[in-house]
């Protein structure tokens, strides 16, 4: 993550609290087109919270603000991505 990612801008947590997403719509994501976004994933566990993934569009461009909102399941099995600016 780098400045001006936007990390937080949208969060989902499971109801049963095992897992967190947390978006960045800023996020390049290793070199990628500006502004693409990510999420991330984190798992708790019995010492806290792990990064279990970084979740990504497969057709990812310019400004398309992957993760502007976020829901869950209530096991964190499923999330909802929203893209804003994707055309």
């Amino acid at each position: 993550l780098a400045p001006f990612d936007f990390y937080g801008g949208a969060v989902a947590l499971s109801g049963d609290g095992t897992r967190a997403f947390v978006g960045a719509i800023g996020d390049e994501v290793t070199g990628g087109p500006v502004n693409a976004g990510s999420v991330r994933v984190f798992v708790r566990n019995a010492s806290g919270w792990a990064l279990e993934a970084t979740l990504t569009a497969a057709d990812a461009e310019t400004d398309d603000v992957f993760a502007s909102a976020l829901s869950t399941t209530r096991d964190g099995a499923l999330l909802l991505v929203g893209v804003r600016g994707d055309d």
